[in-house]
């Protein structure tokens, strides 16, 4: 009886054990997916700024086109980003979330409201007092 019971209990801790384990990895490679999209980019823009006059490349650099869309791949590694952020630092301003990513909160309006729309997170307030926190 106690022994059965003993091992159904460890039974059940490795399950938990294996399943963390599984979460774990799967954030690991969001991490790794996240990190090689970003070097991808980077690249891309060194290679851009290769065929262009070496006056020209500071001034492109420091102001984006004006009206450029950003790639399905940048928004959904941007959107898990957000998403990730905002489950750690819940029930916090576009401002603060932009702060604490770096970003402009121009560039967060997007992929928050694609999670909005998902219903990834909530939200608290109106407008410019809006809170955000993850479901």
């Amino acid at each position: 009886m106690i022994t059965s019971f003993l091992t159904d209990k460890l039974a059940r801790q490795a399950a938990e054990r294996a399943a963390l384990t599984a979460t774990h990895n799967a954030e690991i490679e969001d991490e790794i997916q996240l990190r090689v999209a970003n070097i991808m980019a980077e690249l891309q823009g060194i290679r851009e700024l290769g065929s262009i006059k070496p006056g020209r490349a500071e001034k492109l650099i420091a102001t984006p086109k004006k009206g450029a869309k950003r790639s399905p791949g940048e928004l959904e590694t941007l959107t898990k980003i957000l998403l990730r952020y905002i489950s750690k630092h819940p029930w916090q301003r576009i401002e603060q979330i932009a702060a604490g990513l770096g970003h402009t909160t121009k560039s967060l309006n997007l992929p928050i409201k694609k999670l909005i729309a998902d219903k990834s997170i909530s939200t608290r307030g109106h407008k410019r007092a809006t809170a955000y926190c993850a479901k």
